[in-house]
């Protein structure tokens, strides 16, 4: 009985060194994983009461502001405008697939002022994933399949949907998003109506599994989407409070 209770723990431990192992290639791959939204300006114009010397001061302050999740850098200030370089840390994640990951998004503020308006942009934004460094020898062994699961999933959706883990073109995440849908309709639509038979057993067991490969895929892109949308509302709505400050005592 000790012998086979020393044999099921050393092969827990293979088991898990070679997860471990497999872990460590996939974060190389993921190191420096941009998700690129190529060829896409976001901007808006603001009308305010203020001249131009104002908007000007008010950008630069903005500029300024930094916090612990939101870094920027004034990069270039002329008599119309200013640019700046952003980067924006998002907050820990609490879904199982995503608490494993990181999420960054760098881009380039660019705010054109004049009298009683201003042209703001939100400049080519790269969004950096990355995997959380974890001490994967205090995992279980459910973590670590969960671990695994999930930069299995990153790496999938890099080499299927984009040229390979360097780059992801965010314009192409809504349509993505789309066949994803379609996809796992159809393919439970399908399973609807295959039968009992040992053949159609063995479908619905391969359907199964590309569902769930399917429907991780569709939770990241999602919330990748929505990550990048949400920080683009706050970046006009943060900006816009700024700029409205008035030099009035």
């Amino acid at each position: 009985m000790i012998y086979s209770q020393n044999f099921y723990y050393l092969c827990r431990e293979i088991k898990n060194l070679k997860q471990m192992k497999r872990i460590v290639t996939m974060i190389t791959l993921l190191i420096g994983l941009n998700l690129i939204l190529s060829g896409q300006e976001r901007s808006k114009i603001f009308e305010n009461e203020l001249p131009k010397a104002s908007n000007l001061s008010n950008a630069v302050l903005w500029a300024a502001e930094n916090t612990v999740r939101w870094k920027k850098t004034l990069n270039l200030k002329d008599d119309s405008k200013v640019i700046i370089g952003t980067v924006f840390y998002f907050p820990p994640e609490k879904n199982e697939l995503l608490k494993y990951l990181k999420f960054k998004l760098k881009y380039q503020s660019k705010i054109e002022v004049k009298d009683h308006r201003y042209k703001a942009s939100l400049d080519h934004p790269v969004l950096k994933i990355s995997a959380k460094g974890v001490e994967m020898r205090y995992l279980s062994s459910k973590e670590l399949e969960q671990y695994e699961r999930t930069l299995e999933t990153v790496i999938r959706i890099g080499e299927e949907h984009f040229t390979g883990l360097s780059e992801w073109d965010c314009e192409k995440i809504p349509s993505l998003i789309t066949h994803k849908k379609q996809e796992i309709y159809g393919l439970k639509t399908e399973k609807e109506n295959l039968s009992s038979k040992r053949k159609d057993r063995k479908r619905k067991k391969r359907i199964d599994y590309r569902l769930e490969r399917i429907e991780d895929e569709l939770l990241i892109l999602e919330n990748l989407e929505n990550k990048v949308e949400e920080h683009t509302l706050q970046f006009f709505s943060d900006l816009e409070k700024s700029m409205s400050k008035s030099e009035d005592w």
